[in-house]
């Protein structure tokens, strides 16, 4: 078994980073899961997607939770079907185009965790009394649904909505064709789209410290995919941001947040505040949303200009963090 601490002290290092991806050594997973993660250490990644809360027609939605009358605190936000549109959907999924496993992957699903495609294979109504429920959703108890999408608050902005059980294996091309069949969901623009593969990561939130060096051993920092981020420039970046903060010890600097309206800051803060460990990439909805004036919010072509403000946002901040040091 290959043992990090033990290595370190081999080699007379303080430090030590631990860089690893989606196929994580054998050796090296299980010293983590005996010394760091006996219970919280993953090794499937099944994501589903992320919707930007803006391009959704809200006049074919509502919010309410299960059972629960009161909307005005209602944590989700609800897509009705009629029989005819679920039907449409659920065949819609079956025939869609799936991504093709890899010769090292077996198709082992969790049943509590089930892609969205896979249930709808298993029969017509299998959704229906699974992700896609209705009972206790009705707005109108005189027309309840058929079914339901429930789509819950990706961040505390609101600014985007994750699909809940939405994990699939359709292809990124057939998500967006197949998912804008969902009510409300026309002009859906996808910040994140659905995935099952295999994969290993932690759940940073409660085994790393802000800088990801781990809880149980401060000399001992963790980078890339591992830490909970998707993507090769973002698991790049969690190398780059470990690197600095051991570089910041070297000198002997006290810990300093990186400022959470830059993208590095935005995910640092996603992996530390998320309640159940979901790798995301950098996406415009962790940062903080900036204010369009009246004349900006008429251009068609706001999206943009929002993008390019909290791009300019995140430079001028982080020449200022970087100023500070």
């Amino acid at each position: 078994m290959i043992d990090p601490i033990e290595t370190a002290k081999q080699f007379e290092c303080d430090k030590i980073i631990i860089a690893t991806g989606p196929l994580t050594t054998d050796h090296l997973s299980a010293w983590i899961k005996e010394n760091l993660a006996p219970d919280d250490f993953y090794f499937y990644d099944a994501i589903a997607p992320v919707v930007d809360a803006e391009s959704l027609n809200y006049d074919k939605l509502y919010f309410k939770d299960r059972y629960k009358d009161d909307a005005t605190e209602a944590d989700y936000l609800n897509a009705p079907f009629s029989k005819i549109e679920y039907e449409q959907f659920v065949k819609a999924m079956v025939e869609a185009q799936k991504v093709p496993r890899q010769h090292f992957e077996q198709e082992r699903f969790f049943e509590a965790c089930l892609p969205v495609d896979l249930m709808a294979e298993r029969g017509v109504d299998t959704p229906r009394f699974s992700c896609m429920k209705p009972v206790g959703l009705e707005q109108d108890k005189k027309n309840p649904p058929y079914a339901v999408v429930q789509l819950r608050k990706e961040n505390l902005l609101g600014s985007a909505f994750n699909l809940v059980g939405f994990q699939n294996r359709l292809t990124y091309s057939e998500q967006v064709r197949v998912f804008k069949m969902i009510p409300g969901f026309e002009n859906a623009s996808f910040l994140h789209l659905g995935s099952v593969h295999r994969n290993s990561f932690l759940n940073a939130k409660k085994l790393l410290n802000q800088d990801l060096s781990s809880k149980k051993y401060p000399h001992l920092f963790f980078a890339g995919q591992m830490t909970g981020v998707e993507g090769y420039t973002e698991s790049a970046s969690m190398g780059q941001y470990v690197a600095w903060n051991m570089v910041e010890q070297f000198k002997l600097k006290e810990f300093r947040p990186w400022p959470v309206e830059t993208a590095i800051g935005a995910l640092i803060n996603y992996l530390m505040t998320s309640d159940k460990p979901s790798p995301s990439n950098i996406n415009f909805g962790l940062l903080p949303p900036v204010t369009l004036t009246k004349e900006q919010r008429k251009n068609k072509k706001r999206k943009s200009i929002k993008k390019m403000l909290v791009a300019e946002k995140a430079q001028k901040i982080f020449d200022q963090f970087l100023e500070g040091r």
